[in-house]
């Protein structure tokens, strides 16, 4: 149904139009901050559509090259039309949308606050997504309300009309209901004046930090539409091995056939047990529906025997799974499974559900284990408990956001091309088994340095914009 107020509305954005541009050099602070998070989440090559997109103030500062807004507002339109010419910008209701196109990236940047119809107006979007889409919403957070009112008796800030004052669980709600999934949220700008080294600190700092995320000024969700039918793939298990000669047949008997085709690519480290002979062994003798391949890594660790594996592979999904037969092979269909039926776009398998065997994992690794998957969680926004885990999949079409190289494991580089594009991630518990052949090549103190150091560079990357 059509927003009953819209010409109410339309009336009124029309008549702040005019002074609508020294509005937001006012609050340079805000926009400056939004650009530039926005520029650093959006892909370079992304179209964006903006609803509620006024006189343009922050399409005219992406660099992207297809880009359209729109608003309910004639006025705002004209304007915008006016300072910002590498932008389409056309006169549309959000709650009543005849636009249409598919696009990357749909921006709802503080105007859910004003629609009559949350829920109407997000239904309506899911027609311009396709399966990748990403929808960014920002709102503002209502324990600022005070102020909000505080500003407008001062003059300091347009009074606008009632808004509605929705939390995040609302808005999560309300797509959950429109036929999205939440990927992530947050809240940016502590501090929407620029006081010179304060406001960065607080800005880039403090508001990435969960105690004070809830305080900020601007809230976020972002979202994807949910896929309607299960899609099917052809399959690559990746498996990178050094000193693994006694686990290659079991893993090879054992794999299951998974999606359409399933190819089995061992990566062989430059072991001394005879695991390569033992692969070739193996692979000429197998008969059955996976096939098995394998390469030679050119370098050193498992970072660059994933990295070279992954080239050599023709699966549209890729399965990452550790050599050392601590997690059954039947079990990777359930991280299939999870792609497939659209509930994930990277699944991590997590071995911390189920009992584990005695002596599986060492308490020093358990240990660690449980802190950096606390300090990732945080740095991605998406739970994740078992980050160290030697099961992960992914869709090949998503790996040329994920080879950061800054990784000697490989499983950072992967989680950290995740975050950045935005992909839905999932955790699907999986049983940990003892080893029976070979030892971990994982040093609690040697390697967790390493992850420590990972860890902080992704915080500067991806927390402080």
């Amino acid at each position: 149904m059509p927003d009953v107020s819209a010409s109410s509305h339309r009336a009124f954005f029309d008549a702040i139009a005019a002074r609508r541009e020294r509005d937001v050099r006012r609050h340079r602070t805000y926009y400056a901050d939004r650009a530039r998070w926005l520029r650093a989440i959006l892909p370079a090559d992304a179209s964006l559509l903006e609803i509620g997109c006024g006189i343009g103030a922050t399409l005219k500062e992406l660099p992207h090259v297809r880009k359209v807004g729109i608003d309910l507002s004639p006025a705002m339109i004209d304007i915008a039309r006016g300072r910002d010419h590498s932008s389409q910008y056309v006169v549309d209701d959000a709650t009543a949308l005849r636009h249409r196109g598919t696009y990357d990236a749909i921006l709802l940047l503080d105007a859910i606050n004003y629609l009559a119809d949350v829920q109407h107006a997000l239904g309506g979007m899911r027609g311009l997504c396709h399966e990748r889409t990403r929808v960014v919403i920002t709102f503002y957070n209502f324990l600022w309300q005070p102020l909000f009112l505080v500003g407008e008796w001062l003059g300091w800030k347009t009074r606008f009309p009632e808004q509605n004052w929705l939390r995040r669980s609302d808005i999560a709600n309300l797509l959950t209901l429109a036929g999205f999934d939440v990927v992530t949220g947050g809240g940016r700008v502590l501090c929407p004046i620029g006081i010179p080294l304060f406001e960065p600190l607080c800005n880039r700092v403090f508001a990435s930090f969960p105690v004070f995320r809830s305080l900020c000024l601007s809230q976020y969700i972002i979202a994807r539409p949910r896929p309607r039918q299960r899609h099917d793939y052809t399959v690559t298990i990746l498996s990178a091995v050094r000193n693994e000669r006694g686990n290659i047949a079991p893993i090879v008997e054992a794999m299951p056939q998974i999606g359409t085709r399933t190819e089995l690519l061992f990566a062989e480290g430059h072991s001394t047990d005879g695991t390569w002979e033992e692969i070739e062994r193996v692979s000429r003798e197998h008969r059955g529906p996976v096939t098995v391949r394998s390469i030679k890594q050119p370098g050193r660790g498992k970072g660059d025997a994933l990295h070279a594996a992954i080239a050599a592979s023709t699966g549209e999904l890729l399965i990452v799974y550790d050599g050392d037969f601590t997690v059954h092979p039947s079990e990777l269909t359930k991280l299939y499974d999870a792609i497939a039926d659209g509930h994930a776009e990277f699944v991590n398998g997590s071995r911390l559900v189920y009992p584990m065997r005695e002596g599986a994992m060492r308490m020093l690794n358990l240990i660690g284990n449980k802190l950096f998957s606390a300090l990732f969680s945080w740095l991605f926004g998406q739970s994740l408990a078992d980050t160290l885990s030697p099961v992960k999949a992914f869709l090949r079409r998503d790996y040329a956001g994920m080879t950061t190289r800054m990784d000697p494991f490989g499983d950072f580089d992967l989680f950290l091309g995740a975050a950045k594009q935005q992909l839905t991630m999932r955790e699907v518990p999986v049983h940990y088994l003892e080893r029976t052949y070979g030892m971990t090549k994982l040093s609690p103190f040697g390697h967790g340095w390493l992850l420590l150091k990972m860890w902080w560079r992704g915080t500067k990357e991806l927390r402080w914009l």
